[in-house]
């Protein structure tokens, strides 16, 4: 017999269960039939042909026990392989009892697909070749009815047990749920036909109605007049399976008849074995305002932001914006026009790519100062001499400073940049400054001859001068040797600014040679204000090293001589190197950026007046003179610190300075070694 003229009985109860058996077993090729109880199954069996009965046990009428004892008491189909298939029966003694009863297999649900088409094909293997034998030791009657009956009660407890189970879940579930929904901030309504039928306290408390009084209405009647007929419209969509919305907003009525704006939550439910909805609503009320104020602070910052775009544009200097990570935010048509890149394109690219400030010496990126901005929290002015490289490869000479952008608890956001064009500027001060070295120039040469004359009528080279005569040309002679200082100065400005005339001639030399050549220089002054100096340098191992001699001696002849001017009579002036002194010991943590590794640090210290603590910034600026130095003393050009820094510079190094007013001022600079 061939697999496709095998034909197998399913029975069992449950239609899904019977389907899925069917479809499996048909997919194999086999015959299927179905049966739905024991009894039902009983009569197909005798009346057609069955090779194999796969059965449930527990089913109405007759059960899968039943089934299978009068199976193997008929003569004519107790050779029928029966294989128990069941999800209730599955104990030891449940399998023992139905196999007792002449069952070939006992398949306990769940199986995986394959092991169940496994076992059967396994039966109809055995079947076919006739390895199926009948066991003719079977249950006495009274023994399978008492034992069958022990099987019902046992299950009927088990169903009972848990059916409390469901009915105790059910009631804990129902009471959970009663609970939740009669403590809602939220308002549930149920509407049956366009009736209500339920409300939670929280919804009546709100809308100030009383049970009795909403109860069996139309819910229509609470609704706004406005607002009724799309309500109604929703609703029979939804009660004919419609497309409607499940959440929408409309207004409902209080009992004084306020309107009060509210957002439905609506679902379909079975209540009471009719269809209903089940609406959630929310009071919009407190959204509203809230809203109401969110729309109108927007415009206020839209406004502001307006205002601030108006400022911005109307600058004439170039402003952009950047965030933490270095994203352009906002930026001009000032900044716009320079870089060469639109708004549109500037916004939201990094800043690097659209504003390429380099160094004009060198063309390297200077982008030190934004960064320093953002890290630092304080206003950042920009290198000397940067240019920006426009899209075009345009170069622009620029200036100014990167400030930061804090938030309300001070925390850096973002960064704030201005700069303009100083091309102009540029030429201007090109153009003074030209104009100073010519002047000064043309300058130089009579005042030298004032000099020579003064000098040889001093020395009476011209015939006897009385004592008043003498006075009179020794403050002539005085002021103009403070003219020639000032020419001088100026001159020295001149060349450090157009670079002309302005070299750095290296050559080895002793610095305690320098440092004597520039205190013999100030030695009047020292003298007039009972000065001592004191230099430490002498007690250095090394005191040779490669500079320009003049030039490093002009650095310490205005550091000597500002210290002077501005020192007390009986004042004290160290001289030494390090960062400082103190008892031979060197130290370094004065707050530089001095390398003892690769550089020689030298100090002036005074213990004078000091500099005020406001006007710090601005030491080095040409013709800049501390409120107290002008006070103190009249003469000064404010270009001594300015001409020695830049000679420093010009060394490749640095200088910088310590300072409390009315205690004193150290002065350092570093040299390259």
């Amino acid at each position: 017999m061939i697999k496709n003229e095998i034909k197998i009985l399913i029975v069992d109860d449950n239609k899904e269960s019977n389907y899925l058996l069917e479809v499996m077993l048909k997919q194999k090729g086999y015959i299927v039939d179905t049966a739905f109880n024991g009894l039902e199954a009983l009569k197909k069996i005798k009346k057609d042909s069955v090779d194999i009965i796969i059965s449930d046990i527990l089913m109405p009428v007759m059960d899968g026990f039943e089934l299978c004892r009068k199976c193997k008491d008929d003569e004519k189909i107790k050779n029928i392989p029966f294989i128990f298939y069941t999800a209730e029966y599955i104990t030891r003694a449940d399998e023992k009892f139905a196999m007792s009863l002449g069952a070939e297999k006992f398949i306990k649900k769940p199986i995986k697909p394959n092991d169940f088409l496994r076992i059967i094909e396994e039966v109809v293997q055995d079947y076919q070749g006739g390895k199926i034998k009948i066991s003719e030791k079977k249950p006495e009657e009274k023994e399978f009815i008492q034992k069958h009956k022990e099987k019902l009660a046992q299950k009927l407890e088990e169903k009972i047990t848990i059916a409390e189970k469901i009915n105790k879940a059910l009631k804990e579930s129902e009471e959970k749920y009663r609970n939740l929904v009669e403590r809602a901030r939220d308002g549930i309504i149920i509407i049956r036909k366009g009736l209500i039928v339920y409300t939670n306290p929280f919804l009546l408390e709100k809308f100030g109605y009383k049970t009795d009084e909403v109860y069996g209405k139309l819910f229509a009647l609470f609704v706004s007049k406005s607002e009724r007929k799309k309500l109604e419209g929703y609703y029979k969509k939804r009660m004919t399976g419609q497309d409607a919305p499940s959440i929408y907003e409309t207004k409902l009525l209080t009992k004084d008849g306020t309107e009060v704006e509210v957002e439905c939550n609506v679902g379909l439910i079975t209540f009471q074995d009719e269809k209903s909805d089940l609406i959630i609503i929310r009071d919009l009320t407190e959204r509203k305002k809230t809203e109401a104020k969110i729309k109108e602070y927007v415009k206020e910052v839209v406004r502001e932001r307006d205002k601030l775009n108006t400022i911005i544009h109307s600058i004439g200097d170039a402003v952009f914006v950047i965030d933490t990570e270095h994203r352009v935010l906002l930026l001009n048509r000032v900044a716009s026009d320079i870089s060469g890149y639109t708004i549109s394109e500037a916004i939201g690219r990094k800043y690097e790519d659209i504003f390429k400030f380099v160094l004009e010496k060198n063309e390297k990126p200077n982008i030190y100062f934004v960064d320093k901005a953002i890290n630092m929290g304080t206003i950042q002015k920009m290198a000397n001499h940067t240019i920006i490289i426009a899209k075009d490869g345009t170069r622009t000479a620029i200036a100014d400073s990167a400030a930061p952008l804090k938030d309300e608890k001070g925390k850096v956001v973002g960064c704030v940049v201005v700069f303009h064009d100083v091309t102009r500027e540029r030429k201007i001060e090109q153009m003074k400054t030209e104009f100073v070295s010519v002047a000064s120039h043309q300058l130089k040469t009579p005042l030298t001859g004032i000099k020579w004359f003064t000098e040889l009528l001093l020395n009476g080279r011209a015939g006897k001068i009385s004592e008043k005569q003498k006075d009179f040309l020794t403050q002539i002679s005085l002021s103009n040797s403070r003219m020639i200082k000032l020419v001088g100065d100026l001159l020295d400005v001149s060349h450090i600014e157009t670079g002309k005339k302005f070299e750095i001639n290296k050559t080895e030399s002793d610095i305690n040679e320098i440092i004597d050549q520039a205190i013999s220089d100030n030695q009047n002054l020292i003298k007039e204000k009972n000065i001592k100096i004191e230099n430490k340098i002498k007690e250095a191992v090394r005191t040779k090293f490669v500079f320009d001699k003049e030039k490093i001696r002009q650095v310490f002849y205005n550091l000597i001589s500002n210290a002077c001017k501005y020192s007390k009579n009986d004042g004290i002036i160290e001289i030494g190197c390090g960062c400082e002194i103190e008892k031979g010991v060197f130290r370094a943590h004065c707050g530089c950026d001095f390398d003892s590794e690769k550089e020689i640090a030298f100090y002036v210290k005074d213990d004078g007046m000091g500099i005020p603590k406001k006007q710090q910034e601005k030491i080095f600026e040409k013709f800049f003179r501390a409120d107290n130095a002008i006070i103190a003393q009249s003469d000064g050009t404010g270009l001594g610190l300015y001409i020695a820094k830049a000679i420093v510079v010009a060394h490749g190094g640095s200088m910088w300075f310590e300072s409390k007013e009315n205690r004193g001022t150290i002065f350092h600079f570093s040299l390259l070694k």
